[in-house]
């Protein structure tokens, strides 16, 4: 992963660097991710920390275009949203500003547009090594390795919830 390896993109002035970001830590946040994910803490803590990149993607870059994380991500995110003090706080100190969670509302259309954006600018600040909670979207699904994937050739474009066509998510339960 490229953390310390500066990436063309602008990032807001009031931004700390991403390695700092990448360093915090909440272990409350962490056992959330946990329980609500079902998952080992090996696992969540690369929640965690996937995240905590997006967050990055979402906070510091100026050219990032609307974001949608993977679906495992977005759920990691959702139990730092309910420690709101925690959350907030995080976004100020590092970001200077909030973060807004913007789910599409109903009638809106965006499709896979925010997850495509979202991994195209991670692939360029992060390297193209990222890990299997970003997994990869082709259009083909008997080809995708997206955790938690699986071909469903009934699933309408709408229930498929970032992972595109015909493709339906085991997502994490709230």
């Amino acid at each position: 992963m490229k953390t310390s390896t500066p990436h063309a993109l602008e990032v807001y002035p009031k931004s700390q660097s991403v390695d700092a970001v990448l360093a915090y830590e909440n272990d409350a946040v962490l056992a959330r991710i946990k329980k609500d994910c079902k998952v080992s803490d090996q696992v969540a803590q690369q929640l965690f920390k996937d995240m905590l990149m997006f967050l990055y993607l979402s906070g510091a870059i100026r050219e990032a275009r609307r974001l949608s994380p993977p679906r495992l991500i977005d759920e990691a995110w959702h139990a730092f949203i309910l420690f709101t003090a925690d959350y907030h706080s995080f976004c100020m100190t590092y970001f200077g500003h909030f973060i807004h969670h913007r789910p599409n509302r109903p009638g809106e259309a965006w499709g896979n547009e925010g997850l495509l954006n979202c991994l195209a600018v991670a692939r360029e600040v992060f390297g193209e090594t990222l890990s299997e909670n970003w997994g990869s979207f082709p259009t083909d699904s008997s080809q995708c390795d997206y955790p938690g994937c699986k071909p469903d050739p009934s699933c309408s474009p709408a229930e498929c919830d970032n992972c595109g066509p015909h493709i339906t998510i085991a997502s994490c339960s709230s």
